[in-house]
């Protein structure tokens, strides 16, 4: 079992669970942050972030979903390598223009099931256990 611990980040005077990732394709490969949300469904990039990885976005699947305010967008997922601390893996991950937030947002598809993730609010933390399947 490993574990990645990262501590929150501050955020316009306010400490979020906001984390560094890299996202990894054949052309190039991208360092940012995400805000870790548990209630997202998908994880969802700013479309330069995809343009930046060398990926088409509207060559992705296109999905609808729902963002904070009811409202529908359109979203481009693609295969992408995610690094989270020392852990690398395939997720597909989505990239849209209409992100109508300033952060990207990584979501629960492709990384919480990989993982057990926990949030400290008091601590100012977030945890990523990682198990390895082999081991039972």
């Amino acid at each position: 079992m490993r574990e990645i611990v990262f501590d929150y980040m501050a955020w316009r005077g306010q400490y979020i669970p906001m984390i560094p990732i890299e996202l990894i394709t054949k052309l190039d490969r991208i360092r940012t942050h995400v805000m870790v949300d548990s209630g997202a469904t998908y994880s969802i990039f700013h479309a330069d972030i995809a343009e930046g990885l060398g990926l088409t976005l509207d060559k992705g699947e296109i999905i609808h979903p729902l963002i904070v305010d009811g409202k529908a967008i359109p979203v481009y997922l693609h295969t992408v390598t995610v690094r989270l601390g020392e852990e690398e893996f395939k997720a597909r991950i989505g990239f849209s223009d209409k992100v109508g937030v300033e952060f990207n947002l990584l979501g629960r598809r492709d990384i919480f099931d990989r993982f057990t993730v926990s949030f400290s609010d008091k601590r100012k933390i977030l945890r990523f256990i990682f198990e390895d399947e082999t081991a039972h």
